[in-house]
């Protein structure tokens, strides 16, 4: 849905997440490897929205967990190890937990990054709420090539109700519109929950953004952080992409993504709030030996044996039924035997 005006690309409404010019994940599993590697510049954040475990502080300090920032010696040490792989990575995403513009090093990392032939597409995921135009200049010159902004509201009001912030939307709106005018080369999206608009909203939604973004989209609030109940925030039947649910038995990501935490340590999961499936320590181990380790591979092959409800953190993960773009459970069996060196 691309828009020419006077010559002028516009903004499509497309989803943030995409698979775009690959084979099938179950013919290419397992990987040396990884497609995606997320790096979390921080696992603190200044919003407190109702869909995210982050922004419940009381149970982030239940479990135990550190809200830090990445430390910049070991991030540098991250992208060194993946000069150690042997293909390129195709994207490095720079967000897990938390808000990634509370890093101060965030720009540094960009261009760390950016220097690495091995590095393809660097992207973050923002509220916005740090995107001043001078660090909008800095994160272009420094060559991010796609930035995300998430929007919890298109008021005030409503940012107040569901982020818990004071929050000025119509000075974000001109921060985006400035970060398009002068992005460069880097890709600016935006999303919004639509359970987050009001009546008549999502008209608005489209008009305002289309000209100052080079993609759009109205999500849906759905459950794909394990162990934590967003059923109070409305009907979760339409999928995160609005593609519906489906059940999977194999989780995809698993086979083409690892995640640091902003602790240093790894976890096998995009959405590991918990800390429930860390499979290693960057701090002390390679990221190469990390992904090709026995803690990988033992949690990928209780996967493909169909045997994912017997881990609690992925027994009813809506990661997989509501957010997965991949499907491998056809593929089970033959990438089982593949891992296991089992003949063609």
């Amino acid at each position: 849905m691309e828009d020419i005006q006077n010559g002028e690309r516009r903004g499509s409404y497309k989803p943030r997440a995409q698979i775009v010019g690959r084979q099938p994940l179950g013919l290419m599993a397992p990987l040396s490897t990884p497609i995606v590697v997320i790096i979390d510049p921080s696992s603190a954040c200044d919003f407190k929205c109702a869909f995210c475990p982050t922004g419940d502080l009381k149970l982030i300090r239940d479990i135990g967990r550190r809200q830090v920032f990445l430390d910049f010696g070991v991030y540098k040490k991250c992208i060194d190890d993946l000069g150690g792989f042997d293909k390129s990575i195709h994207m490095l995403k720079l967000y897990k937990d938390g808000e990634p513009l509370l890093n101060p090093n965030l720009v540094g990392m960009v261009e760390y990054a950016r220097s690495k032939t091995y590095v393809g597409c660097i992207m973050v995921t923002t509220n916005g709420s740090r995107l001043s135009p001078e660090l909008s200049r800095k994160l272009v010159e420094a060559g991010l090539s796609r930035i995300h902004i998430s929007l919890e509201g298109m008021s005030k009001e409503k940012y107040k109700s569901f982020a818990k912030v004071n929050f000025d939307f119509d000075q974000l709106v001109e921060r985006i519109a400035y970060l398009y005018s002068i992005r460069g080369k880097c890709e600016v999206s935006v999303k919004i929950p639509y359970e987050n608009l009001a009546e008549g909203e999502e008209e608005k939604f489209r008009a305002l953004f289309k000209g100052i973004c080079d993609s759009y989209f109205i999500e849906h609030i759905s459950p794909v952080w394990p162990n934590f109940d967003v059923s109070k925030l409305g009907p979760l039947d339409r999928g995160l992409y609005d593609m519906g649910v489906k059940s999977l038995e194999v989780c995809p990501h698993i086979f083409y993504q690892m995640a640091v935490n902003s602790d240093g340590t790894v976890s096998a999961c995009c959405v590991d709030w918990k800390r429930a499936l860390v499979v290693g320590d960057a701090k002390i181990s390679s990221l190469v030996d990390i992904w090709r380790g026995t803690s990988y591979d033992k949690l990928r092959i209780t996967h493909l044996e169909k045997r994912r409800c017997e881990l609690d953190f992925c027994r009813n993960c809506g990661q997989l039924t509501h957010a997965a773009k991949d499907d491998i459970d056809v593929y089970a069996e033959e990438i089982l035997h593949r891992m296991r060196g089992e003949g063609e």
